[in-house]
């Protein structure tokens, strides 16, 4: 399984690609002291009377003692290896329990286990993990999730000719070759089988090995916990003293060395040879002997400052600083310690401003790998230099906590003890890599609660790991992923692990960088069976969401009513919940688990109101109020941290959606609906007040509302899909499902619920719109950036897709008369619902912004009446019309066009994203390659078929692509000697039918007197009032949107398609007087549709409608109403007008059409 935290770029499709380091073979090379043991040639000659051979000669005779049959056997046995233990010597203690294995006592240990691992059924899966930028096989034909890889061993051994597979990159893995969990047994390779139930492979080592190593394991095991007490580990040096005598360096280095064994010190000798190289007579202050420092400094680059050396004698003292992050280079140490070392003293930290304080940072690294060890020994140049380095200690550096030693005994004593710790893991680790027996022992021994009581080792080792060493916590971490290949410790282990998950998680806060439990949760809760037991049995989703609840509740504003969360607080920018959200995703994407809570009342209960109590916090986050003073110059950048906080949280949502809709037969999306709109509702009236919220134009914005788009997937999953029974409505069984019965039956009956609803994420809409056309400039760059993440492929979905469908179920669920002046209001376009001419704004020059909302406004009715939304697709179908949208702009690569809803590459949901939007790119586009020198990339092109179904205001577009889909439709259909007309015709004839449950109330909508009379209201002011000096469209965009939003009304279905008749003889209404709004003048009067309303005649004000350079033409459409100055025939007298004209929506036209603009 890969480990996506870590997987940084994903998953790279090649074809063929470079062959990392090949993971381990059949054979586990042996390490630590097996892997001296096998140099060194066992089995070795010890003098015969040194504490080594004694020490062997006690404990084999002991144990063939016991092997015997002796009545004390077992007793004394124990007590050997006690006294092994308690000598201090822990590599050669457990060099002696291995070659103890060995049923002969030849002492040979690491030749035999070497032979053990041969034998058949040693491995039954393979064991290779893999950290660092590691090369693995991925295989949709035999992996059993989006995580699942193998090794390029086990993937070269195995056949997988014409699958589906795939080459992979990840910092962290393991292969799941021989697991049937995680890899079908028709895809292993053939060196490992899998485990068979009924087999327990202790039972296949030698009876004699067996025995040994339950009473030599445990003792070892049990002694290793032991050390994993408080206040363990040595305390770092004062830094009040001083840490070494002068000249007295290189003898510590090798005092240090003889004193901690034969573990790799490579570090401490150089800093000596360093310490040695640079004054060439000792540590004598004062003395600049001829050549040693420029000699020195030259010999080793390292050392040598940036800019000159000079010769100057050095006082050099050793320190070593342990707690170092594994991911540190020796470059980035040197930077930190000179940096602040030199800030400690005050100064540029040098003698005589030549020398730095810090002269060397040399990393103690693993003998075999060469992987750093977390520990580094630094020569520093004088005591003022060693003090101010000893002051670090304690700082945090990457997440981990920083400890300084400086005298030899505190160096000896802290090496001692990391190297004890060290050896042991090692052992454990090498020995089970051995079989998958010993393998078995070793789990059961650290899982099992000793006797007395007290807690099992795998419990102290997982509570005491965050105070770990970096290099004993990798070594602590290895072992127990490795235990994992043992499915009977993994599923036990689970259970421990759950139990302390919010502990462990707590314990981390604030050093994420070095958090090793998303090794242990790729392992456990990618495991559909094991996640589903720590769900039902193990309250795994409680103390999931009851720990993200604990990270978060610290970024909480102070005294924010209602709760909100602060996007600046450093819980965002260090990412404290990453671990936790990465761990919902594992267990949601188990489309078993996730239909398992769905179903459960209890467990339902749990997700939801964790869910909720997270998602309200984040409702309203990052609020904006549009500024008018100074135009603010720097913008903080911690406006990601709320996007980032929404789209980690809110798209593992989409997990919990899917199974919603699996479950559509239960009563689960309609109980979940009341309960987020009974939570919603709360946090309306505390955000808002109990009015409706129409204090005024400028509210505060937000982009953040994730309940109100939870809230809308619900009702629209019940409108499509039903509650249980497929009952909406209580009174009648067989009602027909609406958005008024859905929205009805989750507690939204009332027009000011409905309105409560729409009323944020409508502000998020009116949002965007504004930032679009230049309105907020003076808030700073970051809201631009952040707006156009709002309508950005992936976070789409979560943002701009889900307000659109929230204002289409408002628009059908509130009368239009209703849902008119809330949105106008909003778009603050309250002259349309003024007495008078609502243009006056724009000729009275009191808003300079008036023709950009009012485009706004139309493009947004515009996209309302789209029905390729979700009120008529799937989300298949959604993807292939986003997909041809996207490519009417312009040829797009792979990576433009890739738009997951959940963009996480362990995700099941991502996977199926992926497959649809390959099906779709293969129904409507062709394929380009790359010319191969650079000029160009592979591109995919829009079919020419495709053009009939583009929209070139698509609801995702900005103005400029707005402008580029129009002009490429144009140039197709010009290319393809299509019409304009043609092609609207065409449009028409491929519109989808909304969803049943939406079809009445869309084209009640489509259709209602308030939106005919706006398209009325606009067409005219634009035909004859609102004209340039030759008589031309003032705003020609505004013409193009409202015509477009005409026909759309136009193309609406209509249950009877004979229009009504219309009077043309007595106009219906009289519109323009100074009482009454125009645009509800013109709705009362208006006709079913569109259709018949365009043949009424409506009397309207001369001079409200018509401007004074306009010279009207008498014409049979245009009759000059009784008044007390009649229109002049033929226009001659211009000063006399009548007081009122009748008009029509085709005059209009006809103006239009005439018009020179």
């Amino acid at each position: 399984a890969i480990s996506a935290p870590c997987q940084g770029s994903g998953v790279l499709r090649l074809a063929m690609g470079r062959r990392g380091r090949p993971p381990a073979s059949v054979t586990r090379p042996a390490r630590g002291v097996f892997a001296r043991g096998a140099q060194e040639g066992e089995p070795s000659a010890p003098a015969p009377f040194s504490p080594r051979s004694m020490g062997w000669q006690t404990l084999s005779a002991s144990l063939r003692q016991w092997d015997s049959g002796a009545p004390n056997g077992e007793t004394e046995a124990v007590a050997v290896v006690e006294e092994l233990l308690d000598r201090g010597d822990d590599a050669e203690a457990l060099r002696l329990f291995g070659q103890a294995l060995d049923p002969s006592l030849a002492g040979s240990g690491t030749q035999f286990l070497q032979q053990l691992a041969r034998t058949e059924g040693a491995k039954c899966r393979c064991d290779a993990v893999w950290y660092g930028d590691t090369i693995a096989y991925g295989c949709k034909t035999c992996g059993l999730s989006s995580a699942s890889c193998i090794c390029v061993f086990c993937f070269d051994a195995g056949e997988h000719e014409g699958h589906d597979f795939y080459i992979s990159r990840s910092d962290y893995g393991c292969c799941d070759c021989g697991d049937a969990y995680a890899w079908r047994p028709s895809g292993f390779c053939r060196h490992h089988p899998g485990p068979r139930r009924e087999v327990d492979p202790a039972l296949q080592l030698p009876e004699a090995t067996r025995r040994r190593a339950g009473l030599l394991i445990p003792a070892q095991v049990r002694r290793l916990a032991e050390r994993f007490q408080p206040g363990s580990f040595p305390a770092s040096t004062p830094s009040a003293s001083s840490a070494s005598a002068p000249g007295a360096v290189a003898a510590d280095a090798t005092d240090a060395a003889d004193a901690t064994g034969a573990v790799d010190t490579t570090g401490a000798a150089d800093v000596a040879d360093v310490a040695e190289e640079a004054t060439d007579v000792g540590d004598v202050e004062g003395v600049a002997p001829e050549g040693g420092l420029e000699e020195g400094l030259a010999r080793r680059p390292n050392l040598r400052r940036r800019g000159r050396a000079e010769p100057w004698a050095l006082p050099a003292k050793r320190v070593l600083v342990t707690g170092i992050n594994l991911r540190m280079t020796e470059e980035q140490l040197r930077d930190f310690f000179v940096s602040r070392v030199g800030l400690h003293l005050g100064s540029g930290a040098s003698v005589g401003d030549q020398v730095p304080p810090v002269l060397a940072v040399e990393l103690v690294r693993d003998r075999d790998t060469k992987a750093s060890k977390g520990r580094a020994y630094l020569a520093v140049r004088d005591e003022a230099a060693l003090q101010a380095a000893l002051a670090l200690s304690g700082e945090t550096l990457r997440g981990s906590r920083l400890r300084v030693f400086a005298s030899a005994e505190d160096i000896a004593a802290a090496e001692k003890h990391l190297q004890a710790w060290e050896a042991n893991f090692d052992w454990l680790l090498s020995l089970g890599g051995f079989h998958d027996g010993l393998r078995k022992i070793i789990g059961r021994v650290c899982l099992d609660v000793p006797p007395s009581g007290a807690q099992s080792a795998v419990e102290v080792f997982l509570r005491h790991s965050h105070m770990m060493e970096p290099s004993v916590r990798k070594l602590e971490t290895n072992l127990l992923v490795d235990l994992m290949l043992d499915l009977e410790f993994k599923h036990r282990f689970a259970q421990v692990f759950t139990r302390l998950y919010r502990e462990l998680v707590l314990a981390r806060a604030g050093h994420q960088d070095t958090n090793e439990l998303g090794d242990f949760t790729c392992q456990i809760f990618t495991r559909q069976d094991v996640t589903l037991e720590l769900v039902r049995d193990h309250d795994l989703v409680g103390n999931l969401l009851g720990c993200l609840w604990d990270l978060l509740r610290p970024a909480l504003a102070e005294r924010a009513v209602p709760p909100i969360f602060n996007h600046e607080s450093n819980i965002f920018k260090d990412h404290e919940i990453i671990q936790c959200s990465m761990d919902l995703l594992y267990v949601l994407d188990h489309a078993e688990v996730a239909r398992e809570i769905i179903r459960s009342p209890k467990l339902r209960n749990d997700l939801w109101e964790g869910w909720l109590r997270i998602l309200l916090a984040m409702q309203g986050m990052n609020q904006h109020e549009r500024l008018a003073g100074a135009h603010v110059e720097f913008t903080s950048p911690a406006w990601g941290n709320a996007l980032t906080l929404h789209t980690d949280l809110m798209s593992n949502t989409w997990l919990i959606l899917d199974a919603v809709e699996l479950e559509s037969g239960s009563d689960a999306a309609q109980d979940m609906a009341r309960r987020a709109w009974v939570a919603l509702r709360d946090w309306a009236v505390q955000a808002c007040g109990d009015g409706d919220g129409h204090e005024a134009p400028g509210l505060r914005a937000s982009f953040h509302t994730p309940v109100n788009r939870i809230l809308a997937l619900l009702v629209h999953h019940l409108c499509v899909h039903g509650g249980a029974g497929s009952t909406l409505d209580s009174n009648d069984n067989n009602a027909t499902r609406s958005t008024r019965s859905a929205l009805a039956s989750v507690g939204l009956a009332e027009e000011a619920d409905v309105l409560r609803f729409m009323e944020h994420p409508l502000r998020a809409i009116v949002l965007h719109g504004q930032v679009a056309a230049g309105m907020w400039r003076r808030n700073g760059e970051a809201l631009e950036n952040e707006s156009e993440f709002y309508r950005m492929n992936y976070w789409h979905h979560l943002f701009a897709d889900m307000d659109v469908l929230i204002a289409q179920l408002a628009a059908m669920a509130l009368r239009p008369e209703t849902f008119f002046s809330t949105v106008l209001a909003r778009f603050e376009l309250r002259s349309f619902l003024n007495p008078g001419d609502p243009f006056v704004p724009l000729m009275q020059q009191t808003d300079e912004f008036f023709m950009q909302k009012l485009q706004s406004f139309t493009v947004f009715l515009y996209q309302l009446l789209s029905v390729h939304s979700p009120l008529s697709l799937t989300f298949r179908q959604l993807v292939t019309h986003t997909t041809r949208q996207f490519l009417s702009v312009g040829p797009k690569s792979h990576s433009q066009l890739w738009d997951p809803r959940l963009e996480r590459s362990t995700a099941t949901a991502t996977a199926k994203d992926q497959q649809m939007l390959e099906a779709a790119l293969r129904e409507i586009s062709t394929f380009s390659q790359a010319d191969g020198a650079g000029h160009s990339s592979a591109k995919y092109h829009l079919r020419e078929d495709q053009w009939v179904g583009v929209d070139p205001h698509f609801h995702l577009f900005s103005w400029g692509e707005q402008q580029k889909a129009e002009e490429n439709l144009l140039a197709a259909l010009k290319a393809g000697g299509q019409t304009l007309s043609e092609w609207v015709e065409a449009s028409m004839r491929l519109r989808p039918e909304p969803f049943e449950a939406f079809r009445a109330e869309f084209r009640a909508f489509s259709s209602c007197a308030m939106l005919q009379a706006f398209c009325w209201l606009l067409l005219a002011k634009l035909a004859f009032r609102y004209l340039k000096d030759d008589g031309a469209m003032v705003d020609g965009r505004l013409l193009v949107l409202t015509l477009h939003l005409t026909m759309r009304s136009l193309q609406t279905p209509q249950p009877d398609e004979a229009a009504e008749a219309a009077d043309e003889e007595e106009p219906l209404a009289i519109v323009g007087d100074e009482d009454g709004a125009q645009l509800l003048a013109l709705a009362r009067g208006m006709g079913p549709n569109l259709r018949a309303s365009a043949r009424r005649r409506f009397r309207v004000l001369t001079r409200s409608f018509f401007g004074p350079t306009l010279l009207l033409e008498r014409t049979p459409s245009i009759a000059a109403a009784e008044s007390d100055a009649p229109m002049a025939p033929g226009g001659a007298d211009v000063g006399e007008r009548p007081t009122h004209t009748d008009l029509s929506l085709l005059d209009v036209v006809e103006r239009l059409c005439a018009s020179p603009g």
